[in-house]
């Protein structure tokens, strides 16, 4: 029993020496900062099973998570170093945390980890002396971050006897500091600009009956202001889409090594400016994960066969985000044997997934989508030794429950590209611009995102089909659909068609009458339990209630799609 505490109390001394040598300037003043805040220090290990294809992205998700509800100090490997294929599973990391609850359930709910250990430490024992700031106490019985930043830096440029002491000298080392911002404050925040932007709507009616010169320049000006405000707020939220582009990188270099397949990964380079919301992020990561997956181990070929059709050994996947007004678009693209559209239609009718004569009126790029109906494949996608399968049908599920959207194109022999649409952001309150369109004597809204055009409908639009109507927009064929109906109302005078688009699909909403359109704070919550197609409710600038709805998944919950 002596003996196997003085191995785990040399480990220990090992694993602190090593986390002291790793100590500089900087991490001394952060150690120092969170201990006069009121935080203990914590000297954590834990041994990730290295070979799961997710292991990197695990560990480095834990240091993410750690972060958000305290400091990480020190690791070992660095984040940096995680990715990298020199990353053998084992991960020490020095934290500054209040207690150990919160420490304990990041950790438990990493299904990866085989192995954890952490203990509290004390600053002396990592050679940082805390003696010389004292427990000095504001309010609420702790020093604020501000006044003990104000404080070291005043220390330091005493020391400077030479040197005039400025408030830009004092302002340079506040900068270099980050104030940590909770997420439950931010969607506060997001409330109280959602309230403001009613107030904002009410003024505009006002504004509209007193016609004041005046008055009209005050509420541009707060218009202007409160679109500033949202943004910067929501810019807060988002965290740049190459984060999940750079843990990806590591799974595609093993996972193919894996397979015996050599490939080169190529992310776009205007990806690196797209964000989107950290909680869109970590909800991505395992559908995007699995498209990878999918693409290398179906899609790319073995070296010999790329060789024996003429084409290089190596086969590239390729990366890439792009903003599209409210949405992200992240594409993944193999060049890649490609899908077979009629095999994949014979597969569907043989599992009974679809009647024969309904397959045979199927394009081609209809067809494709065949291949995330339930039940289309057997086999699975495991994304890691410990974790359950995640289908295409499942992947596509999750990026709909999301928001999102799923596109897939592919050719025989050359390809394929899929496309993960999903919303910029997925905060409580929300600020979008939506079409007011009248169904009866109800008003409903419709993102703006959506509409492609308005048109005043007229009888020599509208052609019949099959017992479907239909309409030429453009060069294309456009299916129609009452929005009256939809809604089980009764037959109304539909007098305007508005032309919706979701990626390459279009098709029409025949609607009462346009009200135009408006900048709205929604709420995002759920009102009725099953009903997806109803996104979210606002209040307008007449105070009325209207609800914000998908008119493509009420059209696909009324099997009409």
């Amino acid at each position: 029993m002596n003996s196997k505490k003085n191995t785990e109390s040399k480990l220990l001394s090992q694993a602190i020496s090593q986390i002291k040598n790793m100590i500089k300037e900087e991490e001394s003043e952060d150690i120092k900062l969170a201990i006069n805040r009121g935080f203990k220090l914590y000297l954590i290990k834990i041994t990730v099973a290295e070979n799961a294809p997710l292991a990197s992205i695990g560990a480095f998700k834990i240091i993410q998570k750690l972060n958000e509800h305290g400091d990480v100090i020190v690791t070992i490997p660095s984040g940096s170093e995680v990715l990298k294929s020199s990353f053998k599973g084992e991960m020490m990391m020095l934290v500054a945390y209040r207690g150990t609850e919160n420490i304990r359930k990041i950790l438990e709910d990493e299904a990866n980890i085989k192995e954890m250990f952490y203990t509290e430490v004390h600053p002396q024992e990592l050679g940082v002396s805390c003696q010389e700031e004292g427990k000095i106490r504001g309010e609420e019985g702790q020093l604020g971050e501000i006044e003990y930043l104000i404080k070291k830096v005043e220390t330091v440029l005493q020391k400077k006897k030479f040197e005039t002491v400025t408030s830009t000298d004092i302002l340079s080392r506040l900068k270099a500091k980050e104030i940590r911002v909770k997420a439950k404050d931010l969607d506060k925040l997001f409330i109280l600009v959602g309230e403001l932007v009613l107030i904002r709507n009410k003024l505009f009616m006002v504004g509209k009956i007193q016609d004041s010169p005046m008055l009209r320049d005050a509420l541009t000006a707060l218009d202007q202001t409160t679109n500033k405000l949202y943004s910067k707020i929501l810019e807060i939220r988002l965290i740049p889409v190459k984060q999940i582009f750079d843990l990806s990188l590591r799974f595609v270099r093993d996972f193919s090594r894996k397979l015996g397949k050599q490939v080169d990964m190529v992310v776009d380079d205007d990806s690196n400016e797209v964000t989107l919301d950290r909680s869109i992020v970590e909800e991505l990561t395992e559908p995007l994960i699995g498209i990878i997956k999918n693409a290398l181990d179906h899609g790319i070929e073995s070296p010999s066969e790329r060789r024996a059709v003429g084409k290089p050994s190596v086969g590239t996947l390729k990366l890439s985000a792009k903003r599209r007004k409210e949405f992200v678009a992240i594409t993944v693209e193999d060049d890649g044997r490609g899908i077979d559209v009629e095999l994949v239609k014979k597969i569907a009718v043989k599992k009974g997934l679809i009647p024969q004569s309904t397959v045979e009126k199927l394009s081609s790029q209809e067809a494709l989508q065949l291949i995330f109906l339930p039940g289309f494949s057997t086999k699975k996608l495991t994304l890691s030794t410990n974790e359950e399968c995640i289908g295409l049908n499942t992947i596509k599920q999750r990026i709909e429950d999301l928001g999102g959207y799923l596109k897939i194109e592919s050719e025989k022999g050359k390809g394929t590209k899929v496309t993960l649409s999903v919303p910029v952001t997925k905060a409580i309150v929300s600020v979008i611009t939506v079409l007011l369109v009248g169904v009866k004597d109800e008003v409903y809204a419709i993102p703006s995102s959506m509409v492609q055009s308005i048109i005043k409908l007229k009888e020599k639009h509208v052609k019949h089909v099959e017992g479907k109507k239909i309409t030429i927009y453009g060069e294309k064929i456009v299916p129609i659909y009452s929005l009256s109906k939809l809604l089980k109302f009764p037959s109304n005078h539909e007098g305007y068609v508005v032309i919706l688009q979701k990626g390459v699909n279009l098709c029409g909403l025949t609607v009462s009458s346009i009200l135009g359109f408006e900048d709205v704070a929604v709420r995002s919550e759920k009102i009725l339990p099953g009903e997806v197609w109803i996104l979210g409710t606002t209040i307008l600038s007449n105070e009325k209630v209207a609800l914000i709805i998908d008119p493509w998944t009420l059209i696909k919950q009324n099997n009409l799609s």
